[in-house]
């Protein structure tokens, strides 16, 4: 809901969302809010890194 609510803003921020699951529908709701890096947690540095 948060990130709803900011999505106009979300355009000049970069987001890297940090999940603990994946899923298909959390993707899709990812990249309509325009966050187009989610890591699954625990991540590496170097997965950091490359977003």
């Amino acid at each position: 809901k948060l990130l709803r609510n900011y999505s106009t803003s979300l355009r000049y921020v970069k987001v890297i969302l940090l999940v603990d699951k994946t899923s298909t529908s959390l993707l899709r709701e990812a990249i309509k809010l325009n966050i187009h890096d989610v890591l699954e947690f625990p991540f590496t540095y170097h997965d950091l890194n490359e977003s």
